[in-house]
């Protein structure tokens, strides 16, 4: 994915946590994977999108975010 730092876990762009600082972090949790950052919107929302068509992609079953309304049967 673009802004990948590849070492010390699963960032994106930066490590740095800050409320000015653009980056993105993921955590493997009991109902699923969460990812989280700080971005203006509309990147964001390009980068998510990039994000859940490669999963569905790798796994080979569709991907999607709860919270956007995406139904898992």
């Amino acid at each position: 994915m673009p802004g990948w730092l590849g070492s010390d876990g699963p960032y994106w762009f930066s490590q740095e946590e800050e409320d000015d600082t653009k980056y993105i972090w993921a955590s493997i949790e009991p109902g699923g994977l969460q990812i989280a950052g700080n971005m203006e919107d509309e990147e964001w929302n390009a980068w998510i999108g990039k994000f859940t068509s490669a999963a569905s992609a790798a796994l080979g079953y569709p991907v999607g975010c709860v919270w956007d309304g995406f139904g898992y049967e």
